[in-house]
């Protein structure tokens, strides 16, 4: 059998206590609200980008809840998959390589609220948009998924630098 001691309780925090307490948690400098202030003293482009993520995704629960159950209900999954992934990622031994800065509104240590917000606003306007178009299934796929990649790349490259 292959060696698996990363999956040690005594080592790794379970699954289970990433979703509710992390005791490591009790050891990083987070709080779950910090001054939007103080945050823009240090890097205003931050700031208003977290707090744009966060508009925006508002915006996209407004129209899926005024175009009813099936927007509503791509708009749900795709904040769902948007938080699971990085949470996902950050359970994953292999793959935690990475931080996102202390935001202005905190859901762990490790996950600020804008992160869903990203997810979500690029998943669901691709998926709506392409929608409206009215092209075939597999068309409508295809370009989903470059309209998302054309949303997330900036992004993602961007943050990179900081």
């Amino acid at each position: 059998a292959p060696h698996l001691s990363y999956l040690s309780t005594a080592t790794q925090p379970t699954p289970v206590a990433m979703l509710s307490y992390n005791p490591e948690w009790d050891s990083m400098p987070w709080d779950h609200w910090n001054s939007p202030i103080e945050r823009f003293m240090v890097l205003p482009s931050f700031v208003l980008g977290e707090f744009l993520f966060i508009f925006l995704s508002l915006v996209t629960l407004i129209h899926a809840l005024s175009h009813g159950r099936v927007h509503l209900a791509v708009w749900v999954a795709a904040f769902t998959a948007g938080t699971a992934n990085d949470a996902i990622f950050m359970m994953l031994p292999m793959v935690d390589n990475f931080w996102q800065s202390q935001a202005c509104i905190m859901l762990t240590p490790r996950m600020p609220l804008y992160i869903p917000c990203v997810y979500n606003f690029f998943m669901y306007t691709s998926t709506v948009t392409c929608w409206r178009l009215g092209l075939s299934t597999l068309s409508s796929t295809c370009l989903t998924g470059l309209m998302g990649e054309m949303i997330y790349s900036p992004y993602d490259i961007t943050g990179a630098k900081f």
